[in-house]
């Protein structure tokens, strides 16, 4: 009896010691805000609308609206962004202000939800393109009864706005590998 009491004497010590070298640990470093050095999107309450299921709310906290060369869209943006042509891929894809009229180089992207005469709701995704070629990308969804999923797009012909839809709710779409294509008419997934 007296050995098991020495040993668990011996790991209440142990237990203590290492709690003890815990609490005088430096405290991790505080990971940088994004936020900070970028312009963000402000936290917001997200409501979609089902047809004759009710609504649907998701609370986006702020956040950053490209992420390595990924944009991220949801209802209510207007965002614009621009990227550096490297063998044809738009790379350091980055969030820029409104540019004036006639500025080349740039992605117009709107996204919300609409409802038709018929009462019908849908995602309606306003894509511009001021590139002075056709560009394609993929393109992930996700909504609150649909996981991440690929969608189709059509490819972006310079200075003509596409609209993308989607008959159920979706509250982030996110666009990638935006690349130059010869195709100015087939819309697939990419």
């Amino acid at each position: 009896m007296t050995a098991r009491l020495h040993r668990l004497s011996a790991l209440a010590l142990a237990g203590l010691a290492t709690a003890s070298c815990a609490a005088h640990a430096p405290a991790p470093a505080a990971t940088p805000d994004p936020c900070a050095t970028t312009v963000c999107r402000p936290a917001k309450s997200i409501i979609l609308q089902q047809q004759g299921k009710g609504q649907f709310i998701f609370n986006s906290p702020a956040a950053r609206y490209v992420i390595n060369d990924v944009v991220i869209v949801e209802p209510g943006d207007d965002v614009y962004v621009t990227g550096d042509d490297r063998d044809g891929s738009l790379v350091n894809l980055r969030r820029v202000d409104p540019p004036g009229a006639g500025a080349t180089n740039v992605i117009h992207l709107t996204y919300k939800q609409d409802q038709l005469a018929n009462g019908a709701f849908i995602m309606l995704l306003g894509v511009e393109s001021s590139f002075p070629r056709i560009l394609v990308y993929r393109a992930v969804a996700m909504g609150p009864t649909n996981p991440m999923f690929v969608t189709s797009t059509c490819p972006l012909n310079p200075g003509h706005l596409m609209i993308e839809t989607w008959p159920q709710p979706l509250w982030q779409i996110l666009l990638s590998n935006f690349r130059a294509s010869t195709d100015g008419r087939t819309c697939k997934v990419y």
